[in-house]
Formats: C-alpha cells, structure tokens, sequence
C-alpha cells in the first residue's frame, strides 16, 4: 500500500499500480476506461469549465509494464512529465521535463483542468513522490507516479531517451 495525501489534507491510501483518472486495478495492472476503484474520475471526464475531481483525488502510481501499454495507444489521454533534477534520460513519448522542486511549473505546463490525468516520473519514483502529494494537494485529482522510476523502466528492458 502506497500513503497519499488528498486535497482535504487528510491521508489516503491507494493500493499499489492503482490509478486515478479512470486507471482502474485489475490484478495489479491498469486501464484506461471508466472510474477508478479508489474514486478518480475518468479520463476527460470534468465538472466545470475549468475541470473538476469526483470524489477524494488521491495520488496513483503505474507499473513500467502498464505505463509501457498505454503508450502504445493511439491516443493519449494523459501527460507524461519527467521531474527528475538532472536530467538522466527521458521515457520516449515524455512531454516535458520540469523539476519536481518547481510545482508551479508543473501546474502551469498541465493547466487549469485539474482532471487532466498526468504521470510523472523521476530516477527511483522519490522525487515524483514529493511532487505528486503536492499537486494532489492543490487539487489535481488525476495524477500517478510510476513505481520504481526510469530505473524500473530500464529494468524492465524499455527503451530510454537520451536528454
């Protein structure tokens, strides 16, 4: 099990490779589909204009090897950020790189839409998992981390990017 911190300041805890953003558990792996197990909303899913979360936003992570299956889809529905300080190498596909100590860029590069699902990244996963309760806590209610970070990515034998 996984601590998380939710928006109204009170700990959740979320079941290892379970999402939120419509990243529902099965067995360990994840899907994009319909609603999550621990209350996310599904992908694109908003209430408002400016986006909105059902239930406790709550801090998710991915496996590689579920990270690596949906980006293999033909389309995308989340934003993969790198939050690693130095640059080590990015996961092909990555769409930006910002410091995990600069939350504020981080939010500005994700938006107003607080649904909008985001997975971030680091060398181990410890850097996204100061990042990550951050931006839950500002009311990001679809983000995950990718357990084991581009450490686990390389070990599992995906492909890495040069930065």
């Amino acid at each position: 099990m996984q601590l998380a911190q939710a928006c109204s300041g009170q700990p959740s805890v979320t079941p290892a490779d379970t999402g939120v953003g419509g990243v529902a558990s099965s067995g360990g792996n994840s899907a994009i589909g319909g609603a999550s197990e621990n209350g996310g909303t599904a992908p694109g899913n908003t209430t408002g204009g400016s986006g909105g979360c059902d239930g406790t936003p709550r801090l998710g992570t991915v496996s590689p090897a579920t990270l690596k299956l949906e980006l293999a889809q033909s389309t995308r529905p989340f934003l993969l950020i790198n939050v690693h300080i130095p640059l080590a190498g990015n996961i092909p596909g990555t769409d930006a790189d910002i410091a995990y100590t600069d939350v504020p860029a981080i939010e500005t590069f994700i938006g107003a839409d607080k649904s909008k699902p985001v997975v971030i990244y680091c060398m181990s996963d410890h850097m996204a998992q100061i990042a990550g309760p951050q931006l839950v806590a500002d009311g990001y209610c679809n983000v995950r981390y990718l357990q084991g970070g581009l450490g686990a990515w390389q070990s599992a034998g995906y492909a890495v990017e040069p930065t």
